[in-house]
């Protein structure tokens, strides 16, 4: 499990080539929370960023994201799927969280998600009026 403040920042290697193609600039998510995509700022970012399919992120490693070859990058104006995403706007980080009775409890700080599959396993909650995360609501809870 890693959370998508340990991926943001990280390098993005290729095995194949034994270069850093980029670095992990964003997660994109869909609708039944999952991670689809991982926005990629590269030597070339004035051009526009570029997206990795998750499946073809080979490890998500403590200092390095990896994938097979470069060529799994793909600009982001090209990726139809990834701009549909983006576009809706599916995020949780500064979510508001609400419990059954209406009462807003606090707000999304970070999210976990499972590497293999990209499926979000639960959410970091600051309680309203703190500053300090309180705690991490699993997927079961969330609703």
């Amino acid at each position: 499990m890693k959370s998508s403040q340990q991926i943001l920042g990280l390098p993005v290697m290729s095995i194949e080539e034994g270069l850093q193609i980029g670095e992990a600039n964003h997660l994109v998510l869909n609708q039944r929370g999952t991670v689809d995509f991982v926005m990629i700022k590269d030597k070339t970012w004035y051009l526009g960023l570029k997206t990795i399919p998750f499946n073809t992120v080979q490890g998500f490693g403590e200092n390095a994201l990896t994938v097979a070859v470069s060529s799994v990058l793909i600009p982001a104006q090209d990726n139809s799927q990834a701009v549909e995403l983006l576009k809706k706007g599916f995020y949780l980080n500064g979510l508001k969280v609400i419990s059954n009775k209406g009462k807003i409890l606090g707000v999304i700080s970070e999210y976990y998600f499972e590497e293999n599959t990209g499926n979000i396993t639960g959410c970091q909650i600051i309680l309203k009026g703190s500053e300090s995360p309180a705690g991490v609501i699993s997927r079961q809870s969330i609703s």
